[in-house]
């Protein structure tokens, strides 16, 4: 019997022994969701007499990979930080909130999750899985989402049962920007108008093939690349200029449901701050019978100067204890 997406389940876990599988422990209510089994073959195509350009096909490897996108809700997506940035530490804000603030680990193996589908043909599980890339993408009257690439082992059965909480969820309204000379001058400078924002984190990973298996002994992310743009109206040319003077800005975006207290006096909260990024695209949309509007890229930058990375955090507070 036929059955729609709408019936299906999407639940990540943190694996505490790489490719160790593990039960669910976040469930991520999603829009899209194309995490599937892969294979990569080759063919014999010897010479035996005949036209035909192959007599056979053998599978070399076996992986799984594909995205999930949804609405950022406030506790399963701090997994999802956790895999892409590979290091966190978790504290108490107030009562029984709790802020988690992301680092980026210099290793080349980050997070591992258990990716586990339930659907009514039955359940799989994707040990292994690691994120690829993360892009967060905010729009005038939308909700926040993400869209995240997995790459993991091939699926397994498994037995679960999907348990959704409800949680908080942001939406375009709860989104702030900050560009300061450095991190330190965040906090007093002033909101950008923006109409639009999307940024980017990829880590450029590599199933790594080996003898004597048809699976990949384990996957693993290269260079890390943050990039992204935002778009404004066109009120003057302040963002041009400093594409054209290859000017450097630390960058904040904050997303905070003010009208949600969790713990004692503690809003949900995501704060992305990005040490060092210059203005390397500059666009100007000029409708004849609307507004002009203009569209800024960046790219991230490790902070020599003052000894930051590239991501200098990420802090997401919320009513899980720790991840």
């Amino acid at each position: 019997m036929a059955y729609t997406g709408r019936r299906v389940s999407v639940g990540l876990a943190k694996e505490a022994t790489r490719g160790t599988g593990v039960a669910p422990v976040h469930w991520m209510p999603h829009t899209s969701l194309a995490f599937d089994d892969k294979v990569g073959k080759v063919y014999s195509t010897e010479a035996i007499g005949r036209i035909e350009d192959s007599d056979g096909a053998f599978v070399v490897s076996k992986w799984a990979e594909g995205s999930l996108e949804g609405n950022i809700r406030t506790e399963g997506f701090g997994l999802i930080l956790l895999a892409t940035t590979g290091a966190v530490s978790s504290a108490v804000a107030t009562g029984v909130a709790y802020t988690h603030t992301y680092t980026l680990s210099q290793t080349n193996n980050h997070q591992s999750l258990t990716f586990t589908v339930v659907d009514p043909i039955g359940t799989s599980q994707f040990v292994k899985s690691v994120v690829s890339s993360l892009a967060i993408n905010v729009e005038t009257n939308a909700l926040v989402t993400h869209t995240t690439e997995f790459m993991g082992l091939t699926s397994r059965g498994a037995s679960a049962t999907a348990a959704l909480v409800v949680e908080p969820t942001f939406t375009a309204r709860h989104v702030c920007l900050k560009l300061a000379t450095d991190t330190t001058t965040l906090d007093a400078a002033t909101n950008i108008t923006i109409k639009g924002f999307t940024v980017t984190f990829t880590k450029n990973v590599i199933k790594n093939d080996v003898l004597c298996t048809v699976e990949p002994d384990d996957f693993f992310n290269q260079d890390f690349v943050v990039e992204g743009e935002f778009s404004l109206d066109t009120n003057d040319y302040t963002y041009k200029e400093l594409m054209r003077d290859n000017s450097y800005r630390a960058l904040r975006l904050t997303a905070e449901d003010t009208g949600t207290t969790i713990g004692d006096t503690s809003n949900p909260k995501l704060v992305i701050e990005l040490s060092r990024v210059d203005f390397r695209e500059w666009e100007n949309d000029r409708p004849v019978d609307g507004i002009m509007t203009q569209k800024i890229g960046f790219k991230a930058h490790v902070d020599l100067q003052n000894s930051k990375d590239m991501v200098n955090e990420i802090v997401l507070t919320n009513t899980t204890s720790a991840y």
